[in-house]
């Protein structure tokens, strides 16, 4: 069972329009990882962190890329178990149809043994703006 308001926001990510840079997102993912314990919940928020800040470096404003992080939310349950849900926001079409399910693959599936979870910890959900509009 969760704790009643202990959910809390982690990240804002790609959701302001100082990271959107002018860019129309085409596609979003939202996903969520089920997590054992608290120190995995650490090692997973730490991870997204680390990714979101490479996403945010100055560098990046100069050459964006085709997806950025958007909400970062986690619930805790009692033992320390719980969700971090988040979203990804994908801003070219060929980007997103190539790299959608990357988490599936052999490199996230070596960092995510790094921090104790697989693939199957995860829920994903994808949609096309376009077909999500029409």
């Amino acid at each position: 069972m969760f704790i009643e308001n202990k959910g809390e926001f982690v990240a804002w990510g790609g959701s302001t329009e100082e990271r959107r840079r002018g860019r129309t997102a085409v596609a979003e993912t939202h996903a969520t990882i089920k997590v054992k314990d608290a120190a995995t919940m650490e090692r997973c928020l730490a991870a997204l962190a680390a990714s979101d800040a490479r996403l945010a470096s100055p560098k990046m404003g100069t050459k964006p890329g085709g997806y950025d992080w958007t909400v970062v939310y986690k619930d805790v349950a009692e033992d320390g178990s719980g969700n971090i849900h988040f979203g990804v926001v994908w801003y070219d079409q060929a980007f997103y149809e190539g790299h959608r399910n990357t988490f599936q693959g052999h490199f996230h599936g070596q960092v995510f043994a790094d921090l104790g979870i697989s693939a199957d910890d995860f829920s994903v959900t994808h949609w096309n703006k376009d077909l999500a509009t029409a």
